[in-house]
């Protein structure tokens, strides 16, 4: 037995197959995404989230991934080919209201619950699945460790 490789709790191996469609049902706002833009993301999940550490946490951890990163990319697209109002703000992170003006037309967030238990993770902090995201990949990075 590999007695270092064991405690380093490294892992490698491969990963099911997670497609367009098995994205698509568990995340139906985005299907006006243009399909090279989604795959994309679904290319970049596949290289980040392991499926041999993340375990049965596997395809939601791809799903946060890619619907994390399609509405950092709908905020900047402007495309107009979906609502991207609706869609980026049902996936913002934001905090409760602390003041809200009326004729200026300006309101102001208190700092989301949490964030700062995100500290570090960049733009993940910024969206609502990509703080389910970092949650999960709190709970998925620590394993037991075996010493020997």
């Amino acid at each position: 037995m590999d007695y270092e490789a064991t405690a380093s709790n490294v892992r490698s191996g491969t990963n099911s197959v997670f497609v367009l469609g098995d994205f698509m049902q568990m995340y139906p706002q985005f299907g006006n995404v243009p399909i090279p833009v989604v795959q994309m993301y679904l290319d970049m999940a596949y290289e980040s989230i392991l499926e041999s550490r993340w375990f049965s946490k596997w395809k939601v951890g791809m799903g946060l991934y890619v619907a994390h990163f399609l509405t950092l990319w709908a905020k900047t697209a402007g495309t107009g080919l979906m609502t991207n109002n609706e869609l980026t703000a049902s996936g913002e992170s934001k905090g409760a209201v602390m003041s809200k003006g009326i004729d200026g037309v300006s309101v102001s967030y208190a700092q989301p619950p949490g964030e700062n238990d995100l500290a570090g993770v960049g733009s993940y902090k910024d969206t609502l699945y990509g703080q389910q995201l970092m949650t999960l990949a709190k709970m998925v990075g620590r394993g037991g460790m075996y010493v020997w």
